[in-house]
């Protein structure tokens, strides 16, 4: 989970000049979010539902799958990495850089399952209002994932 940093008020150009340094970071409302490299099991869980967002959307017109380290910044103070997104297509085509993002699909972030119930939240929530979807999923194992989209359990 995301340790913050309230020493400081953090803006997206300032986390871009943020060493590489294996951290994901991330700022939330001027709040600077440190995650450390994710796990095996959570980078399979990605990498297979980017193969089926992908997959699905080929040729769709609705949009591009993404994963990320990415720079989705919503405003100033405010940039996040969900784990695997849909970004609207520019002129038909997905966008060349991050700041061509014109909007997100989807936004789904993958939690990391701590005990029985209790889960690792990340800021994608923020995302929410940007997102048309926001879904966080839960790995059990990664292929067996459990699915909170629009405040309803779907396993």
């Amino acid at each position: 989970m995301g340790m913050p940093d309230t020493l400081q008020h953090w803006t997206a150009a300032q986390v871009r000049k943020l060493p590489d340094d294996g951290n994901r970071y991330e700022v939330v409302d001027g709040e600077l979010l440190v995650t450390p490299a994710p796990r095996f099991d959570h980078q399979e869980a990605v990498a297979r539902l980017w193969q089926l967002l992908d997959t699905y959307l080929t040729g769709s017109g609705v949009g591009h799958a993404a994963i990320s380290p990415a720079d989705v910044e919503l405003d100033p103070h405010t940039l996040v990495q969900p784990d695997v997104f849909v970004v609207k297509l520019v002129d038909g085509r997905r966008p060349k850089n991050w700041a061509d993002l014109e909007g997100l699909v989807l936004a789904v972030e993958i939690l990391a399952q701590l005990e029985r119930g209790q889960h690792l939240r990340e800021p994608v929530d923020h995302v929410g209002a940007e997102a048309e979807h926001l879904a966080h999923l839960a790995h059990r194992h990664p292929r067996a994932v459990g699915a909170h989209v629009g405040g309803h359990r779907r396993a």
